[in-house]
């Protein structure tokens, strides 16, 4: 796996959605987050907090850019897992992280 411009956890995107389509409309909001690190990301270390980040119920993608390796930004369903769970997997993970306010 590599990282280019944006590195998102994989998941594939319905182009549907993306173009409006009227079949597929739905409640779901979703917000971002912006999780500083004291540690910077490498690619592969990006890779693995993706991974991990990726199999939690809610958060539906996570964007990593090299030229700020202390920053990922999360995107989730606040009615599902809430920023706190964020960091406390980032914790779990041995990083020292914090959210920034957007």
């Amino acid at each position: 796996m590599t990282v280019t411009e944006l590195f998102t956890n994989g998941k594939e995107v319905d182009a549907g959605a993306l173009a409006g389509s009227e079949e597929k409309k739905t409640d779901t909001k979703l917000v971002e987050v912006l999780i500083h690190s004291q540690d910077a990301f490498d690619e592969s270390t990006a890779g693995q907090v993706i991974e991990k980040l990726a199999q939690l119920t809610g958060v539906s993608d996570t964007r990593y850019n090299p030229r700020r390796n202390h920053l990922l930004m999360v995107s989730y369903n606040p009615d599902v897992i809430k920023p706190v769970q964020l960091l406390a997997v980032m914790h779990e993970l041995g990083y020292k992280t914090q959210l920034v306010g957007l």
